[in-house]
């Protein structure tokens, strides 16, 4: 009976373990992915300094989605347009 308490306590610290390690590797490749993305991002939405308008950049939104995404572009000119959006 002390043998299957033991057993099942070590089964219970690897699971934890397991769960710890795939968390840490998750929020790894988190970071990589913000790493990568933060700039092209930022270059998008921000000019000189300055948050650009959301007009804009829903206007340019399709320049930095990937590929597929589903996404209808719009100009400049349909988002001044109340009734075409």
């Amino acid at each position: 009976r002390v043998n299957e308490m033991k057993q099942s306590q070590q089964k219970a610290v690897e699971e934890v373990r397991q769960r710890e390690m795939k968390k840490q590797s998750a929020e790894l490749e988190e970071d990589e992915v913000r790493k990568r993305l933060e700039p092209m991002i930022k270059k998008w939405s921000e000019e000189h300094g300055k948050k650009k308008q959301l007009r804009a950049l829903l206007a340019s939104l399709h320049t930095i989605l990937w590929p597929g995404a589903n996404w209808k572009q719009m100009s400049i000119g349909d988002l001044l347009d109340d009734s075409k959006v």
